[in-house]
Parts: structure tokens; C-alpha cells; sequence
């Protein structure tokens, strides 16, 4: 039944979708409980997923969920179906987040959820012209040119911030490089003072990463100090995916393995660079230094607790491509 709808709704990210629902939507957490559907006369109608973890506000942990995936077959629109879903999903969490398209962030909005805006999208661009938007109708030729001429603009500003190649590397991922890779971040996370984070325990990192069906195109890029878990990805127009990072607040760190990304990216057909923050100063640092394409990507968030939606608004958040369900959309 998932099937037809998946392939009906999502067509483009159908098969995925098919063969993991269960590891996207963490079913095991909530006991098979996940994803909801709406069935008439045996067929899926409606459907809502959600990607449970728990959140760290003011050194409390607290179940949270990502809402994901949220639609209504087209005949069937119109008669509840949607708020029925968003209701349900909320009894399974303390707190809600989600990042809604242009046309369900108004109704978000009157339903009293709140808004975060200082969360940005970064495309650091190596070829973009062979993004699939521009094969639609661009020759071939004049995408080669563009993107040439482009590439040999940006590689003079990646080459000023890029490391010296015998001090970095970008390895397959293993156990051990991961395991090097969490205690960096560990010894960064006591610095994060008054921000809203995920918790990226034991259980995260087995089923987010080890157990990932992305995992044989996880690598790790590491530096003296400083490691990203990165994603070689050829579901979104071959972008290289900068999932989770040792150390946010380690600009220089981060300027230096975009850059070297890119150069990297250049030689191996890759269009462009994905990196998230929900930090407006490292957004900021990396839009004046190496002049990437930024996207704000506001999402929404709301809970039952009113003590504990105030309490968040007078912090910020803390969260990266690893979050939410980005590294298997546009």
C-alpha cells in the first residue's frame, strides 16, 4: 500500500522511500508506531512521518520530532485529513519541529507555532550549471563554458582558505574514524552554553550513521583538530553533503574544508557543496569569505509545554545537515 502512494506522491524519491521508511522514520523508536496513514477501502490516502530523537535545552533532554512528509492524496484534500495527522503526531513527542513549504508555513503560523529564521542553507558552488534545472533546457556546451568559467573564478577564492592537501584527508567511513570523529564533538558540545541542540548519543549515532542505507558514501574529512562526516551525494544533482561537523564554532576550520571540498569536487564532477547552520555568525563568515549561494530555511517549532516554548525563545538553536530529513531532498 506504501508503495503505490510513495510512488504516486514522491516519485522521484519513491524507491528510497520504499525501502526505508522504517529507517527514516525511526519506526523502531516508537515501537512501529510510524509512519501514520489513512487507509480507504485498502488504499493509503494520507500520510505523515516523523523522525523522533530527543533535544538538550538548558541541559534537560526532551523527545522531539521532526515532521516529515506530510500529504494528502489530491481527491481526498479538503476534509481534514492533514490537521487529523498533525494532531496525532504530536502526542508523540514534547516538542515539534518542522521546516514547512511557502504554502503550510501561513497555516503553521496560525496554529501558533513558532518561527525560527536564523537557519541558512549554503551552496558553495564548484559546477552548478549541471544542476538538473538547467539540463532541462540549457545545450550541453554552454553548461560546460558557464560552468568553467565559474569554477575558475570561485577555485581563486577556495585556494586562499583551502588547507595544504598533506594535512587533510577524506577517508571511507569506519567505526574508528567515527568514534574520533564523536569525541571531537563531544569536547566541542560543553561549549555550546545556551543553545538547543539534538543529542547526538550512542543510540543517534548507531542508527543515524552506522546503520544509514547511505552509509557506503559517508566519508570523513579530517585536519589536525577538526573532522565533518561528509555525504558524496548523487541523489541531489552529485552534491557533496557537509552532514555534521566537529566543531561549529571553529570558522576557520570550516572555510578551510569548504574550500578544500570544492577543490576536491572540481576534479571529481560534483555541481555544488551543501552546508546547513542555524549559527547567523558562521552563515555570515562563510557568505563574506567564499561567496556561496545562501538560502534562509526558517522552520517552525511547538509544544504542549508553554514553559517550554518560553524558554526556548530565549534561545537559540543549534542544528546541521544531519538534522531532519535534508540529506534525501532538494
Amino acid at each position: 500500500m506504501l508503495r503505490a502512494f510513495y510512488e504516486s506522491i514522491y516519485p522521484q524519491r519513491a524507491e528510497f522511500l520504499i525501502e526505508s521508511w522504517d529507517w527514516l522514520n525511526r519506526s523502531s523508536y516508537l515501537d512501529n508506531k510510524t509512519p501514520l496513514v489513512v487507509l480507504y477501502r485498502g488504499r493509503v490516502i494520507a500520510h505523515a512521518g516523523l523522525i523522533p530523537f530527543e533535544i538538550i535545552i538548558e541541559g534537560s533532554s526532551f523527545t522531539a520530532a521532526w515532521f516529515i512528509d506530510l500529504a494528502v492524496v489530491s481527491e481526498f484534500r479538503r476534509h481534514g485529513l492533514a490537521k487529523i495527522l498533525v494532531k496525532k503526531r504530536t502526542s508523540f513527542s514534547e516538542m515539534q519541529i518542522t521546516f514547512p513549504n511557502e504554502n503550510s508555513f501561513v497555516i503553521f503560523q496560525r496554529a501558533g507555532w513558532q518561527v525560527y529564521s536564523e537557519s541558512f542553507m549554503h551552496y558553495v558552488l564548484i559546477s552548478p550549471f549541471n544542476h538538473t534545472k538547467f539540463k532541462k533546457w540549457m545545450p550541453s556546451f554552454v553548461r560546460t563554458i558557464l560552468n568553467s568559467v565559474l569554477i575558475n573564478c570561485m577555485s581563486r577564492i577556495y585556494k586562499k582558505y583551502c588547507t595544504d592537501p598533506a594535512q587533510i584527508s577524506l577517508s571511507p567511513l569506519t567505526d574508528t574514524l567515527l568514534e574520533l570523529h564523536v569525541s571531537r564533538y563531544k569536547k566541542s558540545e560543553e561549549n555550546k552554553g545556551k543553545f538547543i541542540f539534538t543529542d547526538r548519543n550512542k543510540d543517534y549515532v548507531r542508527w543515524r550513521i552506522q546503520n544509514s542505507p547511505n552509509r557506503s558514501k559517508y566519508f570523513i574529512y579530517s585536519g589536525k583538530e577538526f573532522s565533518a562526516l561528509v555525504l558524496l551525494n548523487n541523489n541531489t544533482d552529485h552534491s557533496i553533503d557537509v552532514l555534521w561537523v566537529s566543531d561549529i564554532c571553529n570558522i576557520p576550520e570550516i572555510l578551510s574544508m569548504l574550500s578544500s571540498l570544492a577543490l576536491y569536487g572540481k576534479g571529481e564532477g560534483f555541481s555544488y557543496i551543501r552546508f546547513f547552520t542555524t549559527r547567523s555568525k558562521i552563515s555570515s563568515s562563510i557568505a563574506k569569505k567564499i561567496k556561496p549561494l545562501v538560502k534562509q530555511r526558517k522552520f517552525v517549532y511547538s509544544s504542549k509545554n508553554k514553559s517550554l516554548i518560553e524558554e526556548c525563545q530565549n534561545l537559540s538553536w543549534d542544528l546541521e545537515l544531519i538534522d531532519s530529513d535534508f540529506e534525501h531532498t532538494n
